[in-house]
């Protein structure tokens, strides 16, 4: 079980990490900065605020999804069912929890609700079937220059 949650936490971070790109890529306007300048104009800091999401938010790959419109029909390509875009949104809530803390650590870093999974998915879809919906995913959100 324990390799299963090295293998979430590594496709997690590969999914936060395109997802991403994909704002910065397509969505920049989803960007902002926070720059500090002195009294004669210069630049003195800057501090990313906002990728999507704000950076309190960061890890949180359901919202990141959401930014970039994974759930809405530029992708409707590769979550064709209402099923597969379930599916997904549980894969997402649970890579979000493995990558803050489950895939690291072995308590929660905060008291607080786990993350609730929808029941009415295959629980096999965020186990050893989770390929079946992210590997799609990724190569459309890295491979979008490429015929298919």
């Amino acid at each position: 079980m324990e390799s299963l949650e090295t293998t979430k936490l590594l496709y997690g971070l590969a999914l936060e990490t395109a997802l991403k790109a994909w704002i910065v890529e397509h969505h920049p306007e989803k960007i902002e900065f926070r720059v500090s300048v002195d009294g004669g104009g210069a630049a003195t800091s800057a501090e990313l605020r906002t990728l999507g999401v704000p950076t309190s938010s960061g890890h949180n790959i359901l919202a990141l999804a959401e930014a970039v419109g994974l759930f809405r029909g530029e992708f409707s390509d590769v979550l064709k069912f209402d099923s597969d875009r379930s599916a997904m949104r549980n894969i997402c809530r649970d890579l979000s929890e493995v990558v803050l803390w489950r895939g690291r650590y072995p308590i929660p870093l905060a008291s607080g609700e786990r993350q609730k999974l929808d029941s009415g998915v295959d629980r096999r879809a965020t186990a050893h079937y989770i390929r079946d919906w992210l590997d799609p995913v990724l190569d459309r959100l890295l491979i979008t220059d490429l015929a298919m």
